[in-house]
């Protein structure tokens, strides 16, 4: 997102998103007082209870704009923007849509020319499939003692766990 401000394709990270936000917007009575600086750190007012995705409905990952014009729309911003960070993954999928919003790539696209490409990352990429992608690496968790555990991967969980 902070390169679309380099870059002159948004005016500033104090600048409100609605302008730019093509596909919805965000609702009132407090959407359009919603700021770029207010999304990264989680205090934009989107709801942080429910669900992993912050939301009190469930949700398919990766999220969809039909998904988050539904979930805002009903649930609505909680609170006024800045005054309260909560952490909710629906404002981090609101910056994923301003960034595909304003550059006209997806998400992943955008990433793979302006991050992963520069800087030689030729095996990292945002994966929306249901497959897993080639050489994937096993996450490893370790205990205070100093022992590794695989990491059960659950991509997406289709057990419901």
């Amino acid at each position: 997102a902070l390169q679309l401000i380099e870059r002159g394709q948004f005016p500033g990270i104090d600048s409100p998103v609605n302008p730019y936000l093509k596909r919805f917007r965000l609702p009132p009575p407090w959407g359009d007082d919603v700021t770029l600086m207010q999304l990264l750190p989680h205090t934009s007012g989107t709801t942080g209870g429910g669900s992993a995705q912050g939301a009190h409905e469930a949700m398919a990952s990766p999220s969809t704009v039909d998904d988050l014009e539904f979930l805002i729309g009903k649930e609505n911003l909680v609170r006024p923007p800045g005054e309260l960070s909560l952490y909710a993954n629906i404002a981090v999928a609101l910056e994923g849509t301003l960034i595909e919003d304003i550059s006209g790539s997806s998400l992943a696209e955008y990433m793979q020319a302006n991050i992963f490409d520069p800087l030689g990352m030729r095996d990292s990429l945002l994966h929306h499939h249901l497959e897993l992608p080639e050489n994937l690496v096993t996450p490893v968790g370790y205990f205070p003692n100093g022992d590794a555990q695989a990491v059960l991967r659950c991509f997406p969980c289709r057990s419901g766990r």
